[in-house]
């Protein structure tokens, strides 16, 4: 059977955040030097793997990564859905440290790995686009942080709707519409917001019933939010 490899144009990736300022010369200079590589994966192939120290970081061309968090027993939690211009795995690549995530396909997905050190090193200093993915990196390890505080917020209640309902509000406000579609199916979303799915699906169906929201597989409309509920 022959694969189908995902298609991308280069002028979808210079819009990326990660090549912010970078030109398609820029890119292909990376790419020759080593600093840049294309790597396609197919339906849940792993990318990095617990335990291992890598120098690069994930950016998503095409598809989708699932990284999730793995402790010493091996349980798994989603920490995030990276689509086509996310990164995953910058942190990990700037500190050194050992990964204490998995990342993953969740569908044939193309990645750009980007070495860390390497434009961290400084030997790439004389070339005209270094200074800007310096800043670039800077900007994704932010933005990073950013993203694992919220997860923390969206998890911190104990009722599920309260979970459900700042994790749609935070999607809704950051995407600047009210209708949009989330990055999980209903396990993975249940494994995002650390809650049984059995339940989650159960109080989906409440709060669609209530006039809350509408929702169909991992599209929704939020119609209301009782503010006063979620104090």
């Amino acid at each position: 059977m022959k694969l189908k490899i995902p298609q991308y144009q280069l002028s979808e990736v210079l819009n990326m955040m990660a090549f912010k300022g970078i030109s398609e010369a820029d890119i292909k200079t990376m790419m020759d030097l080593g600093i840049l590589r294309e790597h396609y994966y197919r339906y849940n192939s792993t990318i990095f793997k617990a335990g291992e120290i890598t120098e690069e970081l994930g950016i998503v061309i095409k598809g989708r990564v699932i990284v999730e968090n793995v402790d010493y027993w091996g349980s798994k939690s989603i920490l995030s859905s990276a689509l086509p211009g996310k990164v995953f795995g910058e942190t990990y690549a700037l500190s050194g440290h050992k990964l204490m995530i998995d990342a993953r396909a969740t569908e044939p997905t193309i990645v750009f790995l980007l070495n860390a050190q390497d434009i961290m090193s400084g030997k790439y200093n004389s070339y005209p686009w270094h200074l800007q993915m310096l800043k670039n990196l800077l900007l994704l390890s932010s933005r990073r942080s950013l993203t694992l505080s919220l997860h923390i917020f969206y998890i911190k209640p104990k009722k599920i709707r309260e979970r459900v309902s700042y994790y749609l509000s935070g999607l809704a406000s950051s995407l600047g519409t009210t209708e949009f579609d989330i990055p999980f199916n209903r396990e993975q979303f249940a494994d995002y917001l650390n809650v049984d799915r059995t339940a989650l699906s159960k109080e989906l169906s409440n709060m669609q019933s209530e006039g809350l929201i509408e929702f169909k597989k991992n599209h929704f409309k939020l119609l209301e939010l009782d503010h006063e509920e979620l104090t």
